[in-house]
């Protein structure tokens, strides 16, 4: 590392740090401020009247900063008085120019414009290095007939271009749109976008003014044209390093030459990368330059760079380059025959623009919290050359040549060539880019960035979540942390120990998590920008309570793995309120003390002064805490009432809390058998330490497959005096389950079980996405031997999203109404239906859900009816394995419903006895299953409401206005 980069470290990296954390809200903030116009735009407003009617021809409108010219230009239609664009295209690997724009228009740039757009663009075939643009006469006329205004983006930023191909991209195509636009009578500007870098290196500052060259510049192009060039003498010539620079500045003199009486203005952009503002912060598609250097260094490949750290690196947002480039077509006066051409750049310059440490620290700071590969670290930094040889050799060459071996040894070609095609681009960069990352330019430009908000360490961060997201395809909503497909380059040991927190149990325990993971997992995942969301409005001494939904023994130990190995969410290792139980189990129960449990008494029905001791001594400690809402584990996934005693505890501190609701969903759950025994009626077996073992060697030997696990989190909870515990612990219960998300493998397994006409998944996922729930993706099979009775309980991660559908079907009525208002816990003025279901496939996927749940709660009446029954035999367990095809949580339902109805009472905890006299039973209890009974005439739809529509899908009802909201029916008492 040199002296200058260590001298400068300390200083970056606090205010990279800075930038990070601030890197979202500014994220956030810059998505929704408008544009303002700037002193200089007002300067160079065009004096003269619009023209009548303005139609656009743009170039280079499928690439990065064409994509970006073209969403401005619809953007801000209205207000630049556009009636038209035209996009000329080229026909490209077998695609036409059409197929071509239609491949643009799924950019998600576009995503925020309003539907319809495309009736404002019409696409041109043409080739632009042929005469006319490779137009068709009759297209060439009907274009040129009332085009206004041109911009010209089209280019090829290729470096290593051989002159003549550079020729014909940068210069031929630019006289060609030069020749175009002679021939359109009406036009009123050109504007041709070139490079701020045709300037050469130097210390002198950088006018917008043409660059003189040491030759006759028609003659250099005739002698291009004519293969007679030695690119090698031009750019020394010139002082370029590359075909692309110099061809640039030979166009910007050619075209300044031949413009004759056509309006032309040149915009010059600097290293242009990720948007800023629009059409949304960190928008780009292209690997190219600076997002190059973003993706490798934060992929952990490029660990030695060419560089000068010490110096300001220009890099400008697109969205900056498209701006100027259309305020300058549309609202500046270009310069009068005989004038000088007006030139204006489209750069940061150097008050904005980051010295290139700052750069490093930022990419350094934001890759380790999202991590692609392996983690980033940028081990040499300088401009000394031998040194660099050194170190590039040691640490690339050397990499590679041991990589290529065991790639080789192991048979892995496609891998070696993936591996060898990164390591390639890595020494592109280190050759291509030294004399931009060494050399100070100091653009002297009419109009910056003009932007107040506009932070130079900020927008790094901007282009790194970008180049995350959009070029290496990361979803932060699903960041890997574990699992089969967790890559992070690192030795399970040495990964180990250097996270930072925990004790000797904790790290012995994580080693060993890490491991079965990585066996019994696909992949485990986490959101990141929910858990950042959450932490930001939790104050920095704040006591934290983390509350899991709880599905499986698992939950313990994601959750605090989760903390152990992202310590950057700035959540300590919390202290679990486990189970009594667990102690009792020989070994375990004393390591799952040091890892942090600690052990309660369930179900005693008054304060546990042992637990509130331990429970103050935490929170003197200001220890994260962690305890089950839910009690014990849902074997059903069913959301169950909450337990309120720890919550009081908490209260009776006299501390502030914020509770940190954490939902935890699993494609399969490891207890999935003994739950199904359970479910069948058999009791809740002990915990025995060789079921465990047994267990764990199974897993060992490859026959677990979990599938997905995704963690995520819902919005804190504030617990003080004043707070009312039951009304806190429903609003916890109702983040859980508005955060808890389904999997493709569950509907996968519900179609397999429920074939449906007219739906398939791809139909299902879209209905639960339109209704606000979140589908992840699985690669588990749908098609494997799934329990019925499993494959019901995986219904309770998503079916009440269509909770308001079947009520809008069925009215009020005995069982739909108990069992919405039992398991649904977002209120019913959070989300309200639209519409009334219509579509013959949605009907059917409600009846598919609800009718066997109706059915069951009318089977559970009538068996009680069809005989004498002591309060002994009143217990869901015999009930099921009375009637073994009902699913055991509705039946616990039913019998619930039958207590608040008042034909049954309930005794202590869990019996229940008889609340009318003998001889009234059977009649209650058939009216009531009566009541329950599917109505066949589908309740209050109404066939003269359907108006004739063809709605066979279930995507008919808009999207909600919560992003995860499902519905009920009301509160609970």
């Amino acid at each position: 590392m040199s002296n200058k980069q260590a001298k400068s470290k300390p200083k970056a990296q606090a205010k990279s740090q800075k930038a990070s954390k601030s890197a979202a809200k500014t994220k956030a903030k810059l998505a929704t401020k408008p544009r303002k116009t700037t002193k200089s735009s007002a300067r160079n407003a065009t004096k003269s009247k619009p023209a009548a009617r303005r139609e656009i021809f743009v170039t280079g409108a499928t690439g990065f900063v064409g994509k970006v010219v073209l969403v401005e230009l619809l953007r801000r239609k209205a207000e630049l008085g556009i009636d038209h664009i035209w996009l000329l295209i080229r026909r490209k690997r077998g695609l036409s120019a059409q197929q071509r724009f239609t491949k643009v228009c799924s950019s998600r740039a576009f995503s925020k414009l309003p539907g319809g757009w495309q009736s404002m663009v019409s696409v041109v075939s043409g080739e632009l290095s042929q005469p006319g643009c490779g137009i068709h006469a009759d297209d060439r006329a009907r274009v040129c007939t009332g085009l206004t205004h041109i911009i010209h983006c089209a280019a090829s930023v290729e470096f290593t271009l051989p002159i003549e191909e550079a020729a014909a991209a940068n210069i031929t195509s630019s006289l060609n749109v030069l020749e175009l636009a002679r021939n359109c009578p009406s036009l009123v500007h050109m504007v041709a976008v070139s490079t701020a870098y045709v300037h050469p290196a130097s210390h002198r500052p950088m006018p917008e003014k043409l660059v003189p060259v040491p030759f006759d510049v028609e003659e250099v192009y005739a002698d291009i044209l004519a293969g007679r060039a030695d690119e090698r003498a031009l750019m020394a010539a010139t002082g370029h390093p590359n075909t692309y620079t110099l061809t640039k500045c030979i166009n910007e003199h050619l075209v300044n030459q031949r413009r004759g009486n056509v309006p032309l203005s040149i915009v010059r952009p600097s290293i242009v990368s990720a948007t800023w503002r629009q059409p949304f912060p960190g928008w780009i598609d292209s690997h190219a330059a600076f997002a190059g250097f973003v993706a490798l260094i934060g992929a952990g490949h490029l660990n030695a760079l060419y560089a000068d750290p010490e110096i300001h690196l220009d890099v400008v947002p697109c969205d900056v380059v498209a701006t100027r480039s259309i305020d300058t077509c549309l609202l500046a006066e270009p310069s009068s025959q005989g004038q000088p051409l007006l030139i204006r750049y489209a750069v940061a310059t150097v008050k904005d623009s980051p010295l290139i440490q700052q750069c490093l620290d930022g990419m350094v700071s934001f890759f380790r919290s999202h991590p692609i590969d392996r983690e980033p670290v940028l081990k040499w930094v300088g401009t000394r050359r031998s040194q660099f040889r050194i170190r590039a050799a040691r640490h690339h060459g050397t990499r590679r040549a041991l990589a290529n071996s065991v790639l080789t040894v192991t048979g892995n070609t496609k891998a070696r060539r993936r591996y060898n095609k990164v390591m390639d681009r890595v020494s592109f960069l280190n050759k291509a880019f030294p004399y931009f990352t060494k050399n100070q330019f100091d653009f002297r430009a009419t109009e910056g960035i003009n932007d107040p908000d506009y932070d130079p360490e900020a927008y790094i961060q901007v282009v790194c979540a970008g180049v995350y997201e959009h070029l290496t395809k990361k979803d932060p909503s699903q960041m890997s942390f574990a699992g089969r497909n967790h890559r992070d380059g690192a030795l399970d040991w040495q990964w180990t120990m250097k996270q930072p927190a925990g004790n000797w149990a904790i790290r012995g325990a994580s080693y060993a998590l890490r491991k079965a993971l990585r066996r019994c997992t696909e992949s485990v995942t986490f959101d990141r920008p929910a858990f950042e969301a959450a932490r930001a409005v939790i104050p920095e001494d704040a006591l934290v309570v983390i509350i899991p939904t709880h599905r499986s023994y698992m939950d313990f130990l994601v959750c605090s793995y989760l903390f152990f190995a992202r310590s950057d969410l700035g959540i300590r290792i919390p202290h679990i309120a486990a189970a009594e139980e667990f102690s009792r189990i020989p070994v375990l129960g004393w390591l799952f003390k040091q890892t942090h449990a600690f052990y309660i008494k369930r179900g005693m029905g008054k304060e546990d002064k042992d637990l509130s001791h331990k429970v103050r001594d935490l929170v003197r400690r200001r220890e994260t805490l962690e305890f089950f809402i839910e009690g014990a584990r849902s074997r059903s996934r069913q959301f169950l009432q909450p337990k309120r005693g720890l919550l009081r505890a908490l209260q009776n501190t006299g501390q502030t809390c914020m509770i940190l609701p954490v939902a935890i969903t699993y494609d399969r759950v490891p207890e999935e058998r003994t739950f199904l025994r359970e479910l069948q009626g058999s009791g809740k077996p002990k915990m025995q330490l060789r079921k465990l073992l047994l267990w764990t060697a199974k897993m060992a030997r490859g026959q677990v497959d979990l599938g997905r696990v995704h963690v995520t989190c819902g919005t804190p909870q504030l617990l003080d005096q004043s707070v009312d515990v039951r009304a806190l612990s429903e609003g916890v219960m109702e983040q859980l389950q508005r955060h808890t998300h389904c999997t493709s493998h569950h509907l996968r397994c519900f179609l397999a079980r429920n074939p449906l006409p007219g739906i398939d998944e791809h139909m299902l996922r879209d209905g639960i996405e339109r209704r606000g729930g979140v589908v992840l993706d699985s690669g588990l099979d749908g098609h494997v031997q799934i329990d019925a009775e499993i494959e019901r309980t995986m219904r309770h991660n998503w079916q009440h999203v269509f909770f308001p559908e079947a009520k809008a079907i069925v009215g009020e009525h005995a069982a739909m109404s108990h069992y919405i208002r039992s398991n649904a816990f977002v209120s019913e003025s959070r989300v309200a239906l639209v519409e009334t279901p219509r579509s013959d496939a949605l009907r059917g996927l409600i009846e598919s859900l609800f009718r066997p749940i109706c059915a069951e709660y009318a089977a559970v009446a009538r068996w009680l009816a069809s005989a004498e029954r002591s309060p002994g035999e009143i217990d869901p367990n015999n009930i099921v394995r009375a009637m073994p095809q009902c699913h055991m949580p509705t039946i616990q339902s039913a019998l619930q419903a039958l207590v608040e109805i008042g034909i049954l009472s309930q005794q202590g905890k869990k019996e229940l006895v008889w609340n009318v006299p003998p001889a009234e039973r059977r009649s209650a209890l058939l009216n009531f299953a009566d009541a329950c009974i599917w109505p066949e005439s589908q309740g209050t739809w109404n066939e003269e409401n359907n108006d004739g529509a063809a709605d066979h899908g279930i995507d008919w009802i808009p999207r909600s206005p919560l992003a995860r909201g499902p519905i009920a029916q009301s509160s609970r008492a």
